[in-house]
């Protein structure tokens, strides 16, 4: 005769996310209507992804947080109105992600934590309005795909794992602009 026992526990995914920064760019008003650029921009982050898991007699947790990204990319844009520009924008992301996972089961506990330094893409849009020839105000969504890294792999009581981390973010972004010249 055999003894089952039964266990509940709970799982909950949480994400959270701030970023701001700065750009800098250049662009060439190619014919009346169209515009064309380069931007670059770093931001500081602390967007964060994670998950947790408990049940009667174990618990465990595992997350990715973006530390900082940036981008390189090259703009196309058409201007809708002499003082509006709406325009496409992809190109070269990179940042810095910290991943790590802890778990605890009968009385033991293990946590391990490893940053990657990652490079991918990014694409998106947005609209620039002109206030005058020096100031801009923009919105932009951007799209990045920093790729997937390993954070660790092994064999506990003979089962393989492995743990990895795939970084994909969406950002709204809004701000001011400064120029030195016109569009």
């Amino acid at each position: 005769m055999g003894i089952a026992a039964a266990t509940t526990g709970t799982a909950t995914l949480n994400s959270s996310a701030f970023f701001g920064g700065g750009q800098a760019g250049f662009n060439w008003q190619a014919a009346p209507t169209w515009v064309l650029g380069v931007e670059s921009d770093f931001d500081a982050a602390d967007i964060e992804g994670k998950a947790n898991t408990s049940a009667t007699l174990f618990s465990g947790a595992v997350g990715t947080k973006l530390d900082w990204f940036g981008t390189v990319r090259g703009r196309v844009g058409f201007l809708v109105t002499p003082s509006a520009l709406l325009y496409g924008t992809g190109g070269w992301a990179y940042g810095h992600t910290t991943s790590s996972a802890s778990a605890a089961a009968f009385g033991l506990a293990a946590a391990a934590s490893v940053g990657h330094e990652k490079n991918g893409w990014t694409a998106g849009g947005g609209l620039e309005y002109a206030f005058n020839p020096w100031l801009s105000f923009k919105t932009e969504y951007l799209y990045l795909n920093l790729g997937t890294d390993g954070i660790t792999s092994g064999t506990i009581a003979g089962v393989p794992f492995s743990l990895s981390e795939k970084t994909t973010v969406h950002t709204v972004k809004i701000g001011l602009n400064v120029k030195f010249g016109g569009w």
